[in-house]
C-alpha cells in the first residue's frame, strides 16, 4: 500500500490533534482505508499475475484475429462473387424464361430463386412443395416424380405441364446433389409458352404450306426450267395433260410442246423479256403427245437468289374448255346477233340503269352510233347528237313505268317519217326479273305497223260507213213496216167481221214486234246485238197497254241483262208476242188476280226464257190440238229456229220454258293509239 504524503500527513495530524474525538474517528476510517488498499494491492498483484499468464494467449489471439480478418475479407470477396453469380443466374433465368428452386429432401424446405418467385408469385422460402405443385393441372404427376426422386435419389424430367386456368406451359428438369452432407433436389422450371406458341404457329404454317401445295397440285400445272429454258421439274398435272412421262420431259426445252401458231412469243423471247422484277403472263397453245391441241393460261416468274435469276417457275392453268366454250359462245352470239339484226324489228336491251346493252341494225343503222350507245343512256345519245332532251325524258318515263309495274308495256308510237308521212311503230317492253324480283334487264322491241295501222284506219272508216248504212237500212225497214202497218190498220177500219179483225190484230202485233227490233237496232251503236231485257220490257209494256183495258193483269219480271244476236232476237220477239197475246185473250176467264211471270237469264252461254200465267191452262188433250192452233204452231216453229229445248207445263196455269245457245258474234275492232 502506498503511504500518504508526509506534508499532508503532518497537516492532518496538526489539525486532528486539536480535537481528540475527531482524531479517534479518523483513525478508525483510515484504518479501514488502509485495510482496503491492502486488499486491492493483493488483487492487483493477482491480476498482474493473471495478465502475465495470459499475455502469451492474447498474443496468440491477436494472431488469430488477424487471420480471421483475412478470412473475413475472403468471405466478403466470395460473397461479392456469389452475389454477382446470383445476378448472372437471375439474368440468365429471365432471358431463358426459367426459374429454379432447391428442395431439401430431408427437411422439405423449398428455396426459390428470385425469378422463380416472380414467375409463380410465391415466397422465397416454402415449407410445403405441394403449394407449388397445386398450381398445375398435372399436380399428381409432379408429386409422384418428387417422391420417386426422394426415394431413389434420381433426377426428374417432365417435358410439359400446364397451369390451372391459364394456357401457360412449363417443363421441369431436376437433379439430386449433395451439399453440406444433405441431399438437395436442384430443379429448373422453364416457361415453354412462347416455344409452344411458336411451335403451334410453325405447325400451322406447315399445314398451310401443305394445303397450298395440295391446292397447287390439284388445281395448277407447275413447271420449273433453268435460265437456258431446260425443264427441271414438272408436276403430275402436266404429265397428265401432256401425255409424256416425267423422264420424257425433264431436260427438254420448255417450249417443246408449244404449237407452231397461236402463241404470243417463243420461250427464248419470254426469257429475254424477263428480269428480276418482271413476270410474264400469256396463253400458250400446246400439242400433247397424241397431237391434240390444248391451251394453258401461263404465268412465268423468275426465282431470285443473291439478286440473280437462278431459274424460272411456270404456273399454268388448263383453259382449253374455257376457250372452247368462249369460242362456242362467241359463235352462238354471232349467230343470234345475225338473226336479231335481220329480223324486221328494232330491238334494244337495257340494264337496270337504262343503259344500252345491245341494239340491232334496224334500231340504229349507223354502226358508229350503235357502238357509241353501248353502255350509254338516251341522255348521252341526245347530248352526243344534239337531240331534244325531251326524247330522253319520254323514254326514261316509259322505262320507269315498266320498272315500277314490273309488267309488260305495249303502245303505238306515231312518228314523222323521212318523207313527211306518219309512221306507226308498235312498241313493247318486257322486264326480266331475277330471283329477288329485281330488274335484271329490259327488252324493248319495235314493229313497223304503218301499213296495218293504215288498213285499220281504213277498216274503221269503212265500219263507220257500214254502220251508217246499216242504221239507214234498219231505219228504212222500220219505216216500211210502219207503212205496211198503216195499210193493215186502214184495212181493219173497213172490216165488220170481228173474227177477221182479231186475225188482223194478231198480224199487226207481229209486225210491231219486228218493227220494234229494227227501231232499237237503228238507235243502238251495236247492230249485231240487242239487249233482250230492255226489248222485252218495252214490247210487253206495249202489249199490256194494248190488251189490258179492264183485266188488270199483273206482270212480274225476273230478268238479267242478256245480249242476243239479231238472228235470235226476231224468233224470241215473236214467241213473246204469241204467248203474251194468248194469255190476255184466253187464260184469265173467271180468274181473280191474273198474273203473267216473265223470267230471263243466261247460264254458261245458254239463254233461259220462261213465260207463265196463273190462268185456266189448256185442255187435257192440248197436244193433239197443237196442229189446229196457229199460235202453238208458230211457237214450235220459232223454238225450232232457235234450236231451243221447249218444256210446256200445264199445271196451275200454263208455263212455256225455253233454253237455247246464245251464239254471240265476235266483233273485231281495230284501234290506233
Amino acid at each position: 500500500m502506498n503511504e500518504f504524503h508526509p506534508k499532508l500527513e503532518e497537516q492532518i495530524i496538526n489539525f486532528i490533534g486539536q480535537n481528540s474525538r475527531l482524531k479517534k474517528k479518523i483513525a478508525g476510517f483510515l484504518s479501514i482505508i488502509n485495510s482496503t488498499y491492502e486488499q486491492y494491492d493483493e488483487k492487483l498483484s493477482d491480476n498482474s499475475g493473471i495478465v502475465a499468464k495470459y499475455e502469451s494467449t492474447l498474443l496468440d489471439k491477436g494472431i488469430l484475429m488477424h487471420q480471421n480478418q483475412v478470412l473475413n475479407n475472403e468471405v466478403q470477396l466470395n460473397n461479392f462473387h456469389l452475389q454477382q453469380n446470383k445476378v448472372q443466374i437471375s439474368n440468365f433465368e429471365k432471358l431463358s424464361n426459367a426459374g429454379s428452386f432447391q428442395f431439401n429432401l430431408k427437411s422439405g424446405i423449398m428455396i426459390n430463386s428470385n425469378q422463380m418467385s416472380k414467375m409463380f408469385d410465391i415466397a422465397e422460402y416454402e415449407y410445403n412443395i405441394e403449394n407449388f405443385t397445386a398450381l398445375f393441372i398435372e399436380a399428381k404427376l409432379i408429386n409422384e416424380a418428387i417422391v420417386s426422386s426422394k426415394l431413389t435419389k434420381s433426377s426428374i424430367l417432365i417435358e410439359e405441364i400446364q397451369l390451372i386456368n391459364e394456357k401457360r406451359f412449363y417443363s421441369i428438369n431436376g437433379e439430386v446433389i449433395s451439399e453440406r452432407g444433405e441431399e438437395i433436389l436442384q430443379v429448373v422450371v422453364k416457361d415453354l409458352t412462347a416455344i409452344k406458341k411458336h411451335e403451334h404457329e410453325l405447325e400451322n404454317a406447315i399445314l398451310k404450306l401443305e394445303f397450298y401445295k395440295s391446292v397447287i397440285d390439284q388445281t395448277v400445272i407447275l413447271t420449273t426450267f433453268n435460265i437456258d429454258g431446260k425443264i427441271t421439274f414438272v408436276n403430275d398435272n402436266f404429265t397428265d395433260i401432256a401425255g409424256y412421262t416425267n423422264l420424257e420431259m425433264i431436260g427438254k426445252n420448255f417450249d417443246f410442246l408449244m404449237f407452231d401458231s397461236g402463241n404470243e412469243a417463243s420461250i427464248s423471247e419470254i426469257i429475254e423479256s424477263l428480269d428480276i422484277y418482271d413476270n410474264w403472263k400469256g396463253t400458250i397453245k400446246n400439242k400433247d403427245k397424241n397431237g391434240h391441241i390444248f391451251w394453258l393460261d401461263t404465268t412465268i416468274i423468275p426465282f431470285i437468289s443473291d439478286e440473280k435469276i437462278k431459274k424460272f417457275i411456270s404456273i399454268q392453268v388448263d383453259v382449253t374448255d374455257k376457250l372452247l366454250k368462249e369460242q362456242k359462245v362467241e359463235e352462238q352470239r354471232a349467230f343470234y346477233e345475225t338473226i336479231l339484226n335481220n329480223l324486221p324489228l328494232d330491238i334494244a336491251v337495257f340494264n337496270k340503269n337504262h343503259e344500252y346493252l345491245f341494239v340491232n341494225h334496224l334500231g340504229i343503222s349507223n354502226p358508229e352510233t350503235r357502238a357509241f350507245l353501248i353502255g350509254k343512256t338516251d341522255y348521252d345519245y341526245c347530248k352526243q347528237y344534239n337531240k331534244e332532251i325531251s326524247i330522253a325524258d319520254a323514254r326514261q318515263a316509259i322505262f320507269d313505268q315498266v320498272l315500277e309495274s314490273k309488267k309488260q308495256l305495249e303502245f303505238t308510237d306515231k312518228l314523222l317519217g323521212k318523207d313527211g308521212k306518219d309512221v306507226y311503230v308498235l312498241r313493247k317492253f318486257f322486264p326480266f326479273m331475277n330471283t329477288e324480283n329485281e330488274l335484271e334487264y329490259m327488252l324493248g322491241i319495235g314493229v313497223d305497223v304503218t301499213e296495218k295501222t293504215e288498213q285499220s284506219i281504213q277498216i274503221k272508216e269503212s265500219l263507220i260507213e257500214k254502220d251508217a248504212l246499216l242504221g239507214e237500212v234498219h231505219h228504212r225497214v222500220k219505216n216500211n213496216l210502219s207503212i205496211f202497218l198503216g195499210l193493215v190498220e186502214m184495212q181493219m177500219k173497213r172490216m165488220k167481221d170481228k173474227n177477221l179483225i182479231n186475225e188482223f190484230t194478231e198480224i199487226k202485233n207481229r209486225i210491231i214486234s219486228m218493227s220494234l227490233i229494227h227501231e232499237k237496232l237503228y238507235k243502238s251503236s251495236n247492230f249485231a246485238q240487242i239487249d233482250l231485257k230492255e226489248y222485252t220490257l218495252d214490247f210487253v209494256k206495249y202489249l199490256s197497254e194494248f190488251f189490258d183495258a179492264d183485266q188488270n193483269v199483273k206482270i212480274s219480271f225476273e230478268m238479267d241483262e242478256v245480249f242476243a244476236n239479231t238472228k235470235n232476237t226476231v224468233p224470241v220477239a215473236l214467241i213473246i208476242n204469241e204467248l203474251i197475246t194468248n194469255s190476255y185473250k184466253h187464260a184469265f176467264v173467271g180468274v181473280e188476280n191474273p198474273t203473267i211471270n216473265i223470267k230471263l237469264n243466261e247460264v254458261n252461254s245458254f239463254v233461259e226464257l220462261s213465260i207463265s200465267d196463273n190462268g185456266i191452262g189448256l185442255e187435257k188433250d192440248f197436244e193433239s190440238m197443237q196442229l189446229d192452233s196457229l199460235g202453238i204452231k208458230l211457237i214450235h216453229i220459232f223454238a225450232k229456229q232457235l234450236k231451243a229445248d221447249l218444256e210446256v207445263v200445264n199445271e196451275n196455269g200454263l208455263s212455256f220454258n225455253f233454253k237455247f245457245k246464245n251464239e254471240t258474234p265476235i266483233d273485231l275492232i281495230y284501234s290506233v293509239n
